[in-house]
């Protein structure tokens, strides 16, 4: 490896004013494009394709790699502050990322993801350029069936992400699996759970079911609590400079941590398949795995947030080893830049290390410098959209709302999916209300079709001799390894909640039922989705019905003994509840940041609405309150469909404004045409959109305007 090809291709970067000024305006556009949840770095690629026409072959190469890299640095803002994924990749920082944002602590996860994502870019970078001699030998021990158990061990992680509620994450986990098989079987060709619904065939759009399951039961949980994202009021909460700096000072404390997740994920790049979303969550349960106290993560740990966004970006540099040597993308994001790569004159292959080692490295110091501007970039502007958490719910909540569905059209461009979404966000709320764990959904969903896909090929070629393979008896090691681990774990005591409980009381057997009535109807839907799932599956032939079978039936038997696990859990409390309310147990939590000084009047106002004495009152309310909300929420995916996105979302915030909000006339109709045209002029005027027109928008123009 030549020292002075290495410096002398930083060289050429950094003094070819032309070259420097596409990294530069990448790196602004993909920090857009990561930033705005739903749209990626997949379509920033997509949309800036035809602005390369004509360009040189290095700074045109430069500025889609640029874009296309600094898109997972910026995907976290609205994961962290809102609980909605810019990405799928950002999915994992959710978990503790958002809760970090409700304690007053945006500015310090804010920090920590933009310094992680910084040090994760470079350090792939950096395996990219360490592995350039040995990376044929590397990528070409890997098939099919080490993709398969790679991928099982993925999966196994949900026991860690679970905490001490092991059994509910294989299920929500097994779940997500089941989900994954909807559409196209990849080796029968026969489609499953899809019927004649064509947009299914190619499986479930993983930003809908993300959003659904992260996103909505958010807000809706917000709306149900009032208040604003934060539970601390902005005088006590820390969102400036010196938060975000403390936030990028607490990473370097858990160096090794950092270390760990950016070479898994730069490794997890280099195997063509797996993609951002298994390295991002792979090394999120390797976190939660290697952690001396678990039970934090999931309540606002910044561990959670470093590991996830370390290995979103270090998987870029892993990714681009195969796309460039052998001409194998190693995620959809560079299927989408090798093609790119194409039109600019670059023929990717092993002749690249001997005609084009000179643009590899200039590539290689693309990944470098845009990940540190990108860092520096969003350090200066972060700082006032973390103010965003102490926006009012009324305001923000339908506002997050509309860039939920935003999100949901711009991924396929298919209305059926806004129907998706309503329907998965109902379990996505139960699993929320009811304390079961959410990331393993994400973890099933995203790895499921590559174990399936991995199974099938590794079976052709081998049969049962794929389970004798060398690495694959080490990768099944690893897997029992880890479950019986987390079975030693799960043994522990662990608390249930970071708040304390006072001594319980009876209440009435009225309400007890009804408590009960409700948690244990949940537990029965989901029974209720396996046994539904295995039962369509009988009527496929070989081997479209294998893996459902082999999670189906495990998740109707866990599913199954849980119903019976609540029923005695219920017998052992006998009813007995935290007789503080709503609004004492939130003072309780407000008094520990205070120091007795007095709360906001807006709050304490919204708290006083719940502050009954009888439990019963307080579950009426809240079911009120959600049903309201929920009713909101599908109202706005109606008028989507009946008038189109741009007539329904305007009908849909001034309805919400004024009527669930109580907010004044004069600013509901302000804040309404405000955010329309800001995104009207956004994604129609710059990026050119065409969003979903509505069925009867559509009529009326087939009807009357058409020639």
């Amino acid at each position: 490896m030549s020292v002075e090809l290495m410096v002398g291709t930083l060289v050429q970067l950094l003094t070819s004013p032309y070259t420097m000024w596409m990294l530069l305006l990448g790196t602004g556009i993909g920090i857009f494009f990561g930033a705005v949840p739903g749209l990626g770095g997949r379509l920033a690629i997509a949309v800036m394709i035809p602005f390369v026409f004509g360009k040189e072959m290095i700074p045109g190469a430069v500025f889609l790699l640029s874009m296309h890299a600094v898109t997972g640095t910026s995907g976290q803002i609205s994961s962290i502050l809102f609980g909605v994924p810019g990405t799928g990749d950002d999915a994992a920082t959710v978990v503790d990322g958002y809760p970090m944002a409700k304690k007053g602590e945006a500015g310090i996860a804010l920090g920590a993801s933009l310094m992680a994502s910084g040090i994760g870019g470079v350090i792939g970078a950096g395996v990219l350029a360490i592995l350039i001699p040995v990376i044929e030998p590397i990528v070409l021990k890997f098939s099919p069936a080490e993709f398969f158990f790679l991928a099982l061990l993925g999966i196994t992680f949900v026991a860690f992400v679970s905490g001490a509620t092991i059994f509910k994450g294989i299920v929500v986990g097994f779940y997500g699996m089941m989900l994954s098989f909807i559409g196209m079987d990849p080796h029968s060709g026969i489609p499953r759970f899809s019927e004649d619904f064509l947009f299914l065939w190619d499986g479930l759009d993983l930003i809908t079911a993300v959003l659904a399951l992260f996103a909505v039961p958010e807000m809706i949980h917000l709306g149900v609590k009032g208040g604003a994202i934060s539970s601390v009021s902005k005088e006590f909460a820390d969102t400036g400079v010196r938060a975000q700096l403390k936030g990028c000072l607490t990473v370097f404390e858990h160096w090794g941590l950092v270390l760990r997740t950016s070479m898994i994920g730069a490794f997890i790049g280099i195997l063509p398949g797996l993609g951002g979303s298994a390295a991002a969550w792979i090394c999120y349960g390797h976190a939660v795995q290697s952690a001396k106290d678990p039970e934090m993560f999931g309540k606002g740990d910044v561990r959670g947030v470093i590991a996830p966004e370390t290995a979103t970006n270090s998987k870029e540099g892993g990714s681009l080893l195969p796309t460039l040597f052998f001409g194998v993308p190693g995620s959809s994001g560079m299927a989408i830049l090798l093609g790119a790569f194409l039109i600019l004159g670059i023929q990717p292959g092993p002749m690249m290390l001997v005609q084009q080692l000179d643009l590899v490295w200039i590539l290689i110091w693309a990944l470098v410098v845009s990940n540190l501007l990108a860092v520096v970039i969003l350090l200066f502007i972060t700082r006032w959209v973390a103010l965003l958490i102490f926006i009012r719910g009324g305001i923000l909540i339908p506002i997050v709302l509309t860039i939920t569905v935003l999100g949901t059209l711009l991924a396929k461009g298919q209305w059926e999916n806004v129907v998706m979404l309503g329907v998965l966000s109902t379990i996505g709320y139960g699993l929320l209300k009811y304390d079961w764990p959410r990331p393993p959904f994400a973890i099933g969903i995203i790895l499921g079709g590559i174990a399936e896909t991995s199974l099938h090929k590794a079976w052709s070629l081998w049969r049962w001799d794929f389970f004798a393979r060398p690495l694959s008896v080490i990768l099944m090691a690893m897997i029992v390894i880890t479950i019986g681990f987390a079975i030693y774990r799960g043994r522990k005591k662990v608390p249930a909640s970071g708040i304390d409980q006072a001594a319980p009381t009876e209440i009435e057997t009225t309400t007890l039922q009804a408590l009960f009535h409700g948690k244990t109807l949940f537990t029965v839907l989901l029974f209720s989705i396996f046994v539904g799932m295995v039962y369509v599956a009988t009527g496929y032939s070989w081997p479209a019905y294998f893996l459902p079978f082999v999670i189906g039936i495990p998740g109707m038997a866990i599913t199954f003994l849980l119903i019976f696990t609540d029923i005695e859990e219920y017998k052992k409390v006998g009813g007995a509840i935290d007789p503080r309310t709503d609004f004492e147990r939130y003072m309780d939590e407000i008094s520990k940041h205070t120091s007795g000084e007095e709360v906001e009047a807006d709050i304490v106002k919204e708290k006083l609405e719940v502050l009954v004495e009888d439990p019963s009152v307080m579950a009426k309310s809240r079911f009120r309150r959600e049903s309201m909300l929920f009713s909101y929420f599908y109202f706005l995916l109606a008028v989507t469909l009946l008038f189109g996105f741009w007539i329904g979302i305007a009908i849909f915030l001034f309805a919400f404004l004024r009527f669930y909000a109580r907010e004044s006339l004069k600013l509901s109709l302000v804040l309404t045409a405000s955010v329309w045209t800001a995104m009207y002029l956004l994604l129609v005027v710059v990026l050119g959109q065409i969003l979903f027109e509505g069925f009867i928008t559509q009529w009326v123009i087939d009807t009357w305007f058409s020639d």
